[in-house]
């Protein structure tokens, strides 16, 4: 009879105990117990790679051990990497080729052979030239060349997110050459498993170009797309006749990015895109298209701390027109807390009609962008107008379930509780709107000085900020309104809730600093 031990439960017990285990390193710890539990644990340690801190020798290593690895590299799902080092490549436009190669690194050092031959996979026979200069500053030791060879280095990876620097190339044009399934990628695809991304730019300021992103949307199985700070204006290519670079500015590596153009799918399996703090002036037309069945789309608008640009909501409305007919999940609005630094006030443009949105079931919009600030300026007029005219109801699909109407300022609020109101009427809810189930109005309702009062908020014992009384009346009416429908209503105040979460997190860090001096 075996004597018990914990390496003598069964391998499922065994997997649910490492799966349990979080930290990486004592999962390795673990794995070096014994060649048994290296078999076991190994793939588990593989499984999900973090290289949110690290430097050139670790990225080197990873990559090393990958290749050497097919079964280790096959296990790997998700990827984590953050602003590595593109020190190396040309100061020039990103999508310009680094012409000028570095000398090699001595200090570094790796197995030129089993590198060579994972670079050959990237191009054919014929590109010699695009080997030896990618080669070229892998001896280097540039981090961006090591991190392209990094992503294609796992066959079965599933969620990719990336902080990406300024002066990124090498992984960009990969991700291009194998989008459009260029040679040798038509017969040995990679990245077919990847279906969620998210992509961030690694500064405070400026933005990532949409055109970095628009590659991964190409990929058999991607589903989901997430960005942050991230413009999307038309190119200099894209709004020439030809659609193509001048001679002097093609791509010598391969020509890379002129095939990509020529050769780039014009369908798109995503399903859901998510951007925030980011900015367009073509309401993303050129993404929203090739996504034949997107369900879900967000755009949160700030101007990426780099232009100054209007929310435009036509511009939505036009590229939207093309999925109306999936589109389930609608938010669309604006960061008005991160606009260069100052309080975005917004547009009132109004995005129009979402009646033939047929399957549309949740909404998210600013209330100007909605109904439009003259109905919000004479709210009577909801009521004494003839039937059809402003009234919100006619704007939505009867498959609508949720709606949040956002960035209500106190001038607008009786407006905006009016349309409110006038959706909600019973015979009005049975006509056009069965189907909703929750309601949401968020704003910046509070008062937050007073006089003869201290200032509101200023402590989390102190006084509770205050909302008028006109408004928590009409709010009581139309909470009453909701009630008789079924319908679930909320008023949200913004502005409390951002200053709350400051407060609470400064009265952590006070309570933190105490414990520590006792």
């Amino acid at each position: 009879m075996p004597r018990p031990g914990f390496g003598n439960l069964p391998t499922e017990i065994l997997h649910l105990i490492a799966q349990e285990i979080e930290e990486p390193s004592h999962r390795l710890c673990l794995a070096l117990c014994s060649h048994t539990f290296s078999d076991l644990f190994l793939p588990l340690l593989y499984q999900d790679i973090d290289l949110s801190n690290c430097d050139t020798k670790a990225v080197i290593c990873l990559v090393q051990t990958l290749l050497r690895n097919p079964r280790l590299a096959s296990c790997t799902q998700t990827l984590e990497i953050n602003d590595w080092s593109t020190d190396l490549n040309s100061d020039a436009n990103h999508y310009d080729v680094p012409e000028i190669l570095p000398s090699p690194n001595s200090e570094l050092v790796f197995d030129s052979i089993l590198i060579h031959g994972a670079v050959q996979k990237f191009f054919t026979s014929s590109d010699d030239d695009a080997i030896s200069k990618f080669m070229a500053h892998l001896a280097a030791g540039n981090e961006d060349a090591w991190v392209g060879v990094l992503l294609f280095a796992l066959p079965n990876l599933t969620e990719l997110s990336m902080v990406v620097p300024y002066g990124t190339f090498f992984p960009l044009r990969l991700v291009e050459r194998a989008a459009a399934r260029l040679p040798p990628f038509d017969s040995q695809p990679a990245l077919t498993h990847l279906s969620h991304l998210f992509v961030k730019w690694w500064d405070t300021e400026n933005s990532l170009d949409s055109s970095a992103v628009e590659p991964f949307y190409f990929f058999p199985s991607m589903r989901r797309v997430v960005g942050e700070q991230i413009s999307d204006y038309p190119s200099e290519e894209e709004e020439d006749d030809e659609g193509v670079y001048d001679d002097e500015r093609l791509d010598s590596f391969d020509r890379g990015r002129t095939a990509y153009l020529e050769n780039k799918p014009t369908t798109s399996t995503v399903t859901e895109i998510e951007m925030a703090r980011s900015s367009t002036t073509t309401g993303m037309i050129a993404q929203i298209k090739i996504c034949q069945n997107l369900k879900s789309f967000t755009f949160e608008h700030a101007d990426s701390f780099e232009y100054f640009s209007s929310f435009l909501p036509k511009d939505f409305a036009r590229s939207l027109a093309h999925v109306k007919h999936s589109l389930e999940h609608l938010w669309l609005s604006y960061d008005d807390y991160h606009f260069n630094g100052q309080c975005y006030e917004g547009d009132d443009e109004v995005f129009g009609s979402l009646a033939e949105y047929t399957v549309l079931k949740s909404l998210r919009m600013s209330v100007e962008n909605l109904i439009g600030s003259d109905a919000l300026l004479n709210p009577e007029d909801i009521v004494l107008s003839p039937p059809g005219r402003q009234r919100l109801a006619h704007l939505l699909p009867a498959s609508i379930e949720s709606i949040t109407v956002d960035n209500v300022s106190k001038r607008n609020c009786p407006g905006a509780l009016m349309l409110l109101k006038d959706l909600v009427e019973p015979s009005s809810f049975a006509r056009y709107t069965p189907q909703l189930k929750k309601l949401r109005l968020e704003g910046h309702f509070a008062i937050v000085n007073q006089p003869n009062q201290p200032l509101i908020m200023t402590t989390l014992d102190g006084p509770e900020p205050v909302i008028s009384p006109e408004i928590l009346v009409s709010a009581g009416e139309l909470q009453d309104l909701c009630s008789h429908v079924g319908v679930v209503f909320n008023l949200l105040d913004s502005h409390m809730v951002l200053r709350f979460r400051q407060l609470r997190a400064r009265h952590e860090e006070w309570q933190k600093s105490q414990a520590g001096t006792t």
